[in-house]
């Protein structure tokens, strides 16, 4: 049977839905919420999202020394609870102080746990040449839950029914609910003999010391500065579209729902061709084209100031170099990873993400509040030019492990 049919991987693809529909429902919201119902600045809703970012490195970091010891159940089922209370720290804040209380919490407790012990699951049951499809099928199930969430949120805001505020006790509500049925029916991946005993640390003390020794320490060094660059864009363009769309472009909730919307809806109906073919493909090359096609979307809003314009960068051009870069990037991020450390090799891959989180809100929410927007998009063409050229690095190395 391949991979496809795997009710292991399955049972992750529908822990993303989970997990996404309970962020498509309020994160993009999040923002709106703050400055618009709370008071805060966009400035300071950068500043809580980039202390919620650095709890995220400590996170990646730690529960992948975790993952490895200790397994990737608990992890995974402690990280959505983790997100759960934050969500409804959100929903309850009403000042600065608390917000960024609850940043550190679901900063601390959340999503970089929950990404390195899924990303090590899927290495752990998927061979080398099927992981771009099993990481693939795990961004379908992501993005089901993701469409949903933002037009659910949207039809709930479109009735007057509830207020940005109570989205994200809904999201929490959601987080509780996951964690729960993670709990009854997810396995155990990591094998028992490689857990926490006398023998097993010996022999990930040799992995690990072997590995920092090898040629894949480079490449995961260029894949890990490759990945801070582009997920700087990846995360600024979640972040400022909404509110860009909302107060440059006058486009109203339900509209803005529909564009969220449509990213997901795009990644459901191609990602699994697109991941298809990017196990056929060198890694290298799959992440050179993703930085391409992020610079061309930058250039697009660069150009025009315009609805249309907007649609056609994030949910074109965007879109698929963001199907892309999430494939390909974890992909070889596991294959560059020996088993006995694969938990931590992938929390480090995973801090990237945190720590361009840390930068892209502060200089989103500058270059908005100072209704900049064009500095803004140039910086995203000049952060996706410097990844090609990393990528074209990456591209000249080749694995010392191959691991599957």
């Amino acid at each position: 049977m391949g991979f496809q049919l795997d009710r292991r991987i399955r049972y992750l693809s529908l822990s993303m839905a989970a997990y996404r529909l309970s962020q498509g429902v309020s994160f993009p919201f999040l923002s709106l919420h703050l400055h618009n119902e709370v008071g805060l600045s966009l400035g300071e809703v950068g500043l809580g999202i980039g202390l919620l970012a650095g709890g995220t490195i400590f996170s990646s970091l730690a529960s992948g020394w975790m993952v490895d010891r200790m397994g990737r159940k608990p992890v995974i089922i402690a990280s959505v609870l983790g997100l759960a209370v934050a969500s409804s720290g959100y929903a309850s804040t009403s000042d600065f102080l608390s917000y960024l209380g609850f940043c550190l919490i679901g900063g601390l407790l959340g999503s970089g746990a929950y990404e390195t012990s899924r990303n090590a699951m899927v290495a752990d049951w998927t061979p080398v040449d099927q992981r771009g499809r099993a990481y693939g099928l795990l961004r379908i199930g992501g993005n089901v839950g993701w469409s949903l969430g933002p037009l659910l949120a949207a039809w709930l805001l479109g009735k007057g029914w509830v207020t940005y505020r109570d989205l994200f006790f809904l999201g929490a509500a959601i987080h509780g609910a996951h964690a729960l049925w993670l709990a009854l029916v997810l396995e155990e991946s990591f094998p028992r003999e490689l857990q926490a005993d006398q023998e097993s640390r010996v022999a990930g003390k040799l992995a690990f010391e072997t590995f920092v020794r090898s040629p894949s320490l480079k490449q995961l060094t260029y894949l890990f500065t490759y990945s801070v660059l582009l997920y700087v864009v990846f995360t600024q363009n979640w972040q400022a579209v909404p509110v860009y769309a909302r107060n440059f472009l006058g486009m109203q909730d339900r509209a803005i729902g529909i564009l969220l919307s449509t990213n997901g809806t795009m990644v459901i109906l191609l990602q699994g061709p697109m991941a298809a073919w990017v196990d056929r493909q060198q890694k290298a090359r799959v992440l050179a084209i993703a930085a391409v096609l992020f610079a061309v979307s930058g250039a697009i809003l660069l150009g025009w100031h315009a609805g249309w314009a907007l649609f056609v960068s994030f949910t074109l051009f965007f879109t698929l170099g963001e199907m892309l870069l999430e494939v390909g990037g974890p992909a070889l991020a596991a294959e560059l990873a020996p088993p006995e450390i694969r938990g931590r090799v992938l929390g480090v891959y995973g801090s990237a993400w945190a720590i361009s989180y840390t930068v892209s809100p502060l200089l989103a929410g500058f270059l908005l509040d100072a209704r900049r927007p064009d500095l803004l998009w140039l910086s995203q063409v000049i952060l996706s030019a410097m990844a090609f050229i990393l990528a074209t690095k990456l591209g000249r190395t080749r694995p010392f492990f191959a691991c599957s």
